[in-house]
């Protein structure tokens, strides 16, 4: 049985140019259109299976909020037909519902009474919830005075604790710390065991790749393909680095080029990641040695350069800084400035080349990562400058290990086990 079916599913905004024309198509009654019809969804089509959990994927403003506001009930479809069989609950928005001049209390009990509970239902839950969201003494004080975490906290334990059918969460899981994240990670487990029907709208792919058994690829709020979570979050990030390309040449086109309309000293033309065999490959197994390889073109003769590296999580944290010579700098004293110009080179221009940085061995652990070349200049001992930013990102996914083993990194270590002495 399906929990969540959609059939030819649009929803149509009117966008006024001004004020005026909202006004001025009024007094028409009807015979003058002073608006442009802008379609979020169009056409979606969609079947989720009772326990199944659905991810959703799609760059900003492709239309995933707007879809699961329709099947939150928050809005109304344009056109077309859903078909939702069970209790729905969602957390769509921050604080949604909640009241600010309300105790947490006040609010969870209310928005238990809106999601169909009973008083003894709410009596018998009000515990856990409040356990859950871990506010303590201020659960009793208005939520205006909360923070956006204590927000999200009260919020999720209040969706997740009622026992809903169908789960509806959007982006829960971007706002709180590590700690919070893992608690709802295991909650949404709890959930699809006991056979919770769960729609999640995400930019974190690991999320996607660990918890859906399905996922949907939307745009210009239409369903670009469906299927295998793993599958979908790739040609997600096709899409995402084909985004940054198009970017990058409208910036160049512009500006007439980087640099106030000159082109960039050194500009990188393409990056890739090999695995193993040396094949380009946009997933990596943890352990296994990989390699990120820059193609460059040297457009003006430099003369003290050094190339590194970035790579960073799909939230934004850099993992990893290297460059040729980093080990040798790292033996000496980190605290004061080591002096990079003795390791530069010099590149003459109309040169063309690849920059590769090899790991024998991969240390990252399941997830999604970008990569990025940079180029500094280092004349003299003073502090260097960039000479070419952070080039826009390559993306690359590492294959998720067994859950008991996944962590964030897996570094090469001897173990020993002595026995004390009887």
């Amino acid at each position: 049985m399906n929990a969540i079916t959609t059939r030819n599913l649009g929803k149509k905004y009117e966008i006024y140019p001004r004020p005026l024309n909202r006004l001025g198509e009024w007094l028409s009654f009807g015979k003058a259109q002073l608006h442009d019809d802008f379609w979020a969804l169009k056409g979606v089509n969609l079947e989720v299976k009772a326990g199944q959990t659905l991810g959703i994927l799609g760059p900003n403003g492709a239309g995933k909020s707007t879809l699961l506001k329709i099947l939150g009930g928050v809005a109304q479809p344009s056109e077309g037909s859903i078909e939702m069989n069970g209790r729905v609950t969602g957390l769509l928005e921050l604080g949604a519902g909640f009241h600010p001049e309300f105790t947490g209390r006040d609010n969870a009990i209310m928005s238990c009474s809106l999601l169909g509970m009973s008083r003894s239902e709410i009596n018998n839950k009000l515990d856990e919830i409040i356990e859950f969201s871990e506010i303590g003494d201020f659960i009793d004080q208005p939520v205006k005075t909360y923070s956006s975490g204590m927000y999200m906290r009260l919020g999720f334990s209040v969706a997740t604790c009622v026992d809903p059918d169908i789960l509806l969460v959007d982006e829960a899981l971007a706002v709180g710390d590590e700690y919070f994240v893992e608690k709802c990670t295991e909650r949404f487990n709890d959930l699809r065991k006991r056979g919770t029907t769960i729609v999640l709208v995400t930019h974190l792919i690991k999320n996607i790749r660990l918890l859906c058994d399905k996922a949907i690829l939307i745009d210009n709020g239409r369903i670009l393909d469906a299927g295998d979570p793993d599958m979908i979050a790739d040609e997600y990030l096709n899409l995402v680095t084909a985004r940054f390309e198009q970017r990058a040449l409208a910036l160049t086109e512009r500006k007439g080029g980087p640099q106030l309309g000159r082109p960039p000293e050194i500009e990188f033309l393409e990056i890739e990641i090999l695995d193993k065999n040396g094949k380009k490959s946009s997933r990596l197994a943890p352990g296994e040695p990989f390699a990120i390889r820059g193609r460059y073109r040297v457009n003006q003769d430099v003369e003290t350069i050094v190339i590194g590296l970035y790579i960073y999580k799909e939230d934004g944290t850099r993992l990893i800084t290297h460059f040729p010579f980093i080990d040798k700098i790292l033996e000496k004293d980190w605290q004061r400035f080591y002096d990079l110009s003795r390791f530069t080179c010099a590149k003459k221009a109309g040169q063309e080349g690849y920059a590769t940085c090899h790991f024998d061995h991969n240390p990252l652990m399941g997830g999604t990562y970008s990569a990025h070349f940079w180029v500094l200049e280092c004349p003299d001992r003073n502090l260097p400058r960039y000479l070419v930013e952070p080039t826009r990102p390559t993306f690359f996914a590492v294959s998720l290990p067994p859950s008991e083993f996944d962590s964030q990194f897996h570094c090469k270590a001897r173990w020993e086990d002595t026995l004390l002495d009887e």
